[in-house]
């Protein structure tokens, strides 16, 4: 999803004849025509992989929400850093 995201964006707008400049700092070439019917497809998928993304941040919320409400296993304890701590006993 990260890699279909912007392409499936860049070919939207290319399709569609308008210019990609990230951030203002520099315009993307133009691999392609003016072609409504792979912007719209490109459009049609980008919009279908927004909500795939939406999706997949609830289900991992819902994981991590999971592992710290009922389980209680401390995985997400393991997961972060080990912090070293002046006041721990040795």
């Amino acid at each position: 999803m990260m890699v279909l995201m912007p392409v499936t964006a860049y070919l939207s707008s290319m399709g569609h004849g308008f210019d990609v400049a990230p951030f203002d700092w520099f315009t993307l070439p133009r691999f392609l025509f003016h072609d409504e019917s792979l912007g719209d497809a490109a459009k049609s998928m980008h919009l279908w992989g927004r909500w795939i993304v939406y999706s997949l941040i609830v289900l991992h919320l819902a994981g991590v929400s999971y592992h710290l409400a009922f389980r209680r296993d401390r995985l997400i304890e393991r997961m972060l850093p080990h912090q070293n701590s002046q006041d721990s006993p040795e």
